[in-house]
């Protein structure tokens, strides 16, 4: 019997505004920007799995325990955060969590595929690059109740890079 194990990560987000000056850099986005452009967020990273089988690229000893592993976004407690959905098909160890959850920080440390974070989410306001992974944080993968404990301690910086 398949299982569903999700992870959750901070996102960054920088806008390109349509008035963009090439010698400045691009401005970080705040929660809100992330929140209010959630739609599109997400439907970017669907274009960018819709080719290609993430599951594929598992480190071999992962390899048929779990079906699949789909990036999307989720809103928790008024934050947009990167949600990670893994389907277990074969019970799995401790260390081979472990190994699962560092293979996803990887990926999203990649830009999820070496491509998401490069393609620009067009909005209103210009050109939007939303990242899975920051400099400044630790780019730990938490589980929903983890997530939400961090988000409710009010020890983050939503957004920006």
């Amino acid at each position: 019997m398949a299982e569903k194990l999700s992870f959750y990560c901070i996102l960054s987000g920088q806008l390109e505004s349509n008035e963009y000056d090439y010698s400045e850099e691009p401005e970080s986005v705040s929660n809100d920007c992330l929140v209010d452009n959630a739609w599109k967020i997400s439907q970017q990273l669907k274009k960018e799995q819709s080719d290609v089988d993430m599951a594929e690229y598992l480190p071999e000893e992962l390899g048929g325990k779990i079906a699949s592993v789909v990036w999307n976004v989720d809103e928790l407690h008024g934050n947009l955060v990167g949600k990670i959905d893994c389907i277990i098909t074969g019970e799995l160890t401790e260390a081979e969590i472990e190994r699962l959850k560092n293979w996803i920080i990887g990926q999203n440390s990649d830009g999820l595929g070496e491509g998401f974070e490069q393609h620009p989410i067009h909005t209103d306001e210009g050109d939007l690059y939303v990242s899975l992974w920051q400099w400044d944080n630790d780019n730990e993968l938490m589980s929903e109740e983890e997530m939400e404990a961090f988000l409710t301690t009010g020890n983050i910086s939503m957004g920006g890079m």
